[in-house]
């Protein structure tokens, strides 16, 4: 560990710090490939420029440092941006400085390197019932709290760290044992504290590069959605790239049902995102997956999905995936959702269905409901009944696949035995 944290340190340091910065020409065209203008183009698609007639912003624009910082400091004047607009906003702004300086946006030799503070507690119920094995039957009562600090390093650098709480008010048959989240400790626990994620994030060769413990989603989200520890790049404009190498912290979040599974904990992993049209983009991946434990076969997968918006209230969404294992090697859901539930706004809600299929060798820790080896109907309710607090609900009706290790020591539940999933749980945003 201690080896790894003075390899990043000097890799860091190395990139920031051992290399002469420039200023640029301020009437220099930027490429079209850079990060920026996909950048730009999410906050116009988003209506951060609505109040602003003279912003006629098209993709595919050259534009120069100036005119982008110009477009950069109309997006800083809007305060009514999500907390992920303002994250981009601010990558922009630390891009774009000198030119913002120049506009006398911002102030010159300025870094602000104070601690950005935000975060949550979440209070959580869930139940789960399974009629093919009783073993995994349990009700769980569990308080999370979530503190998420960034800071500048310089004009181009930003660390972040992730610190996680968690506490079990109360657990019986199943959740006695097993480890269903990143942070969740050790089997039979009743609290856990740890530092989730600490990276680091800036420009490296025309990228972003982030390194350290992040979160991630591959592609579509079927195979695993959590922390790992690695580096990432992510770059393009009109198709978004992200190259990533890491380890999945010995795979502690993998699916408890899957043996097979549970033992690949090395991945590299190629992404790309692409916009279809105004309303469909089009999300592929390709990740291959290794283990630690000799013997143990290696795993590659092929991802991609579709999610297309039908109007201002409804959307559908198709994902697939088929790995290289011999057999139960395919996975797919296909849904759709209606509105949304945005926590700055008091008395949205939204509302999902969808289908969920997944053979036994596809899921380590999906961003879905069902578990590998098991297909079911998911569906999900969320409501803000006032500014920054969320309730959000979902129900999973699932049958065991032929081919599952959902019994006892990895062992076969009978084909088409039933689970039933419910949590409900309510976010404080802060």
């Amino acid at each position: 560990m201690k080896k790894s944290l003075i390899l990043t340190l000097t890799l860091v340091l190395g990139l920031s710090v051992g290399s002469t910065v420039f200023a640029a020409n301020p009437f220099e065209l930027v490429p079209n490939d850079n990060w920026a203008y996909g950048a730009i183009n999410d906050l116009n698609k988003a209506g951060v420029y609505a109040e602003y007639s003279d912003v006629n912003y098209q993709k595919g624009q050259t534009l120069t440092r100036n005119q982008i910082a110009t477009l950069v400091a109309k997006a800083m004047a809007n305060k009514n941006v999500t907390a992920d607009q303002k994250a981009t906003i601010d990558k922009l702004a630390a891009e774009y400085n000198d030119e913002l300086v120049a506009l006398g946006v911002t102030k010159a030799d300025k870094v602000d390197k104070g601690i950005n503070l935000s975060g949550q507690y979440r209070l959580r119920y869930q139940y789960y019932k399974d009629d093919g094995n009783i073993s995994n039957n349990g009700h769980k009562l569990q308080g999370k709290v979530e503190i998420d600090a960034d800071s500048k390093i310089n004009g181009d650098w930003t660390a972040n760290i992730v610190l996680e709480g968690y506490r079990n008010f109360y657990t019986d048959a199943g959740y006695k044992s097993g480890t269903y989240a990143s942070a969740d400790g050790a089997s039979g626990y009743t609290g856990a504290f740890d530092m989730t994620g600490a990276s680091v994030t800036g420009p490296v060769a025309g990228a972003t590069m982030t390194i350290g413990k992040f979160n991630n989603t591959f592609g579509t989200g079927l195979m695993f959605d959590d922390y790992l520890s690695g580096i990432k790049f992510e770059f393009g404009n009109i198709v978004k790239t992200k190259l990533l190498y890491a380890d999945a912290d010995s795979n502690i979040a993998a699916n408890p049902f899957t043996k097979y599974l549970t033992e690949l904990n090395k991945v590299t992993s190629a992404e790309f995102t692409y916009s279809l049209s105004k309303a469909s983009t089009l999300t592929t991946s390709f990740q291959n997956w290794t283990s630690k434990t000799s013997g143990v076969d290696s795993m590659k997968v092929y991802d991609f999905g579709i999610n297309s918006t039908l109007n201002s209230d409804y959307s559908v969404y198709v994902t697939f995936d088929k790995t290289s294992a011999d057999t139960a090697n395919k996975a797919y859901v296909v849904g759709l959702s209606y509105k949304g539930a945005d926590k700055k706004v008091a008395g949205s809600y939204g509302a999902w269905i969808d289908y969920e299929y997944f053979e036994k060798n596809t899921a380590i820790d999906t961003t879905y409901w069902a578990n590998a080896g098991q297909k079911g109907i998911a569906a999900g309710f969320n409501y803000v009944p006032a500014t920054n607090i969320k309730w959000t609900n979902v129900v999973l009706l699932g049958k065991a696949l032929a081919e599952n290790e959902m019994g006892s020591n990895y062992s076969a539940e009978p084909a088409g035995a039933k689970q039933t999933f419910f949590r409900t749980q309510i976010y404080y945003y802060f």
